[in-house]
């Protein structure tokens, strides 16, 4: 996969190990709520995470590094949310939060 190529690019590079670290991270949550959720229940929090994992792939290719590593954590975040509205019936009624409106 192209991005785990790019992720080991950033990693040899040593002061890149961190960011790249918080994005295979990101990208790993963003994989198990896809998984998880076949039916989308929970497509806005995962369509968020995708596209802030996607805007700290690109800060991490501009070398902006510390950048990267917030957006990443908030992908993350956001896979994380979708991951427990799927896993708890009860949150799939909830509306999302308002501190999730804010896109890339």
């Amino acid at each position: 996969m192209f991005h785990r190529a790019l992720l080991l690019t950033l990693a040899l590079s040593g002061c890149a190990l961190h960011a790249a670290s918080h994005l295979i991270q990101s990208q790993d949550a963003v994989d198990r709520a896809t998984a998880l959720d076949p039916e989308d229940r929970a497509l806005y929090e995962r369509t968020q995470a995708e596209l802030w994992l996607a805007e700290a792939r690109r800060e991490a290719a501009h070398s902006r590094y510390k950048s990267s590593v917030i957006l990443a954590e908030r992908a993350r975040e956001h896979a994380e949310r979708a991951i427990r509205r799927v896993s708890d019936p009860k949150a799939s009624e909830a509306v999302p939060s308002s501190e999730s409106a804010g896109a890339p």
